[in-house]
């Protein structure tokens, strides 16, 4: 399965070693994110190790796995789905997102609540809808 993911399903698999940090280690899923995403982390790196119930060597760890497991998509990849995207996103700071998964046609993993439901032409899917069907 080909998977868009935002900033909020990284923050989570960064901040504690749960579900969505499992799911990272699925076979199945083949990942992708802007290639603005690993900048976002290390603007807030001192945030996120302060909030996280991991040590900093296990989150510096996790951090590198997660850049070998996930594509980065370039900003040329999906520049010209982004007006389609800023038409249809209910929030700006997701445009981006909306626009890769659109260019690579991917489902959108995030469990921001205003895009589930709302994005006709991205089909959204949250980590327990994901974990749910892993778990079948």
């Amino acid at each position: 399965m080909r998977l868009i993911l935002d900033a909020n399903v990284l923050f989570a698999a960064l901040i504690k070693d749960g579900i969505t940090s499992k799911l990272f280690h699925s076979k199945s899923l083949k990942l992708f994110t802007p290639e603005f995403i690993f900048l976002e982390f290390s603007k807030y790196e001192d945030i996120i190790l302060d909030k996280t119930k991991r040590s900093k060597e296990d989150f510096r760890d996790f951090l590198e796995f997660l850049k070998d497991k996930i594509r980065i998509v370039p900003v040329d990849l999906f520049k010209d789905f982004l007006k389609e995207a800023t038409e249809i996103s209910p929030d700006p700071k997701d445009i981006a997102y909306i626009a890769c998964s659109l260019a690579i046609k991917a489902k959108l993993w995030t469990n921001d609540k205003a895009l589930k439901g709302n994005l006709q032409k991205v089909q959204v899917i949250t980590t327990t809808e994901l974990f749910e069907l892993f778990k079948t």
